[in-house]
């Protein structure tokens, strides 16, 4: 190679690296390879858009500030930073009916947003509430899964360790609870006497942490 053509290459090479996007996050996928990623909120002051959005797919800019997606199949935690707050989202089945706007059935997969990593996890996730229809076709029935349109709303998931994840249903409370928390007396008991309702998530997830690990 002429001395030329490496000073040419070796300028695009610095101009490249002025010009690059720096990465504020990581998506580790199920391979166990990490890729570097900027994520941005678009402008948007409110965080809850940024997850809103990135729940549903993971579009990045990468180190050329090229625009990137990914398939959620292949993803396992996203991790990035916006002004001086650290988020970390991961990525599950969804088992739990979550419909994305303006599509007939919920995808297969979503990420929700970690909120508390312990024996007992919790997770939230922007949720549009879903309706179902039945249409028949001669002797064909088909159901489907829809976004009712209520607007989204905030909703939360709990993991334990040993367990699948619970979406939690805030109109059908108590008696799923007591089932997945059944292992511990002591939230059970104010889970079942109500001192625990549907406000005190927080709580229920941190005593359960703190004397029933």
């Amino acid at each position: 190679m002429s001395k030329s053509y490496f000073i040419t290459y070796l300028l695009i090479f610095i101009l490249n690296s002025c010009i690059a996007k720096p990465s504020n996050g990581y998506v580790l996928l199920t391979s166990g390879e990490k890729i570097n990623v900027y994520i941005s909120d678009g402008g948007v002051t409110d965080n809850s858009e940024t997850f809103s959005g990135l729940q549903w797919e993971i579009k990045y800019i990468d180190s050329l500030d090229k625009t990137r997606y990914l398939d959620l199949a292949i993803v396992k935690e996203l991790h990035f930073s916006l002004d001086t707050e650290t988020y970390r989202m991961v990525c599950f089945k969804n088992v739990f009916k979550i419909a994305k706007n303006n599509t007939f059935g919920p995808p297969s997969y979503v990420m929700l947003y970690l909120v508390i990593e312990d024996e007992l996890s919790l997770y939230s996730f922007f949720d549009s509430p879903v309706g179902s229809k039945t249409e028949y076709h001669g002797n064909v029935k088909t159901d489907y899964d829809f976004p009712i349109g209520m607007g989204e709303r905030k909703v939360h998931v709990l993991k334990l360790k040993e367990k699948e994840p619970i979406k939690i249903n805030y109109f059908k409370f108590k008696k799923p609870m007591l089932e997945y928390l059944r292992s511990c007396n002591e939230v059970s008991k104010k889970i079942e006497n109500d001192t625990y309702g549907t406000r005190d998530i927080l709580l229920i997830v941190d005593e359960y942490n703190e004397v029933c690990k």
